[in-house]
């Protein structure tokens, strides 16, 4: 089986590529204004047919995006209890051993955050406690923010039904 991986840059589009007989690697030009331009271009330089491989797609233009803040602003409904794992991160410092470091601005404001509490049970209930209303007053300060943020959702510990992510 032919197994192709793909990463967009802002600069190089990156290929490896895998089958029974080599691995190959293989570097083109971004195309920023069409970046599929770019991976038709690596693979027909790769010699790819367009069917029958296992192609995986990655795009490190999307990980600067927010690495660098060039984004959108970001809302977050998440867990109750997990609300600052985005600020907390992996508790890597850039001085170890400096309490005085600055820290890193947070990617999600603290006031864009709201904790949701809920839990599905084991029999695949939902049991929802009463944050209607946190949800709601955090809801009408994004919209009131300036510029509006986009809303994103990471829920810990779910599983189905995934009615409680909707």
């Amino acid at each position: 089986m032919i197994r192709i991986g793909v990463d967009t840059g802002g600069t190089f589009t990156d290929f490896v590529l895998r089958d029974d007989d080599r691995v190959a690697v293989h570097k083109v030009r971004s195309t920023p204004d069409d970046p599929s331009r770019a991976i038709l271009q690596g693979l027909a330089e790769l010699g790819m047919p367009l069917t029958g491989a296992d192609v995986v797609h990655g795009s490190t233009v999307a990980t600067n995006a927010v690495l660098e803040r060039r984004g959108a602003k970001v809302a977050l409904v998440a867990t109750a209890g997990f609300e600052d794992v985005l600020r907390i991160g992996r508790q890597t410092r850039r001085e170890l051993y400096n309490v005085f470091v600055a820290d890193r601005r947070p990617f999600v404001d603290a006031d864009l955050v709201v904790g949701i509490r809920e839990r599905v049970g084991p029999t695949v209930q939902c049991s929802s406690h009463s944050t209607t209303w946190r949800s709601r007053r955090w809801a009408r300060g994004c919209a009131r923010a300036a510029p509006r943020p986009s809303p994103s959702v990471s829920c810990t510990r779910t599983s189905t039904p995934r009615t409680s992510e909707r």
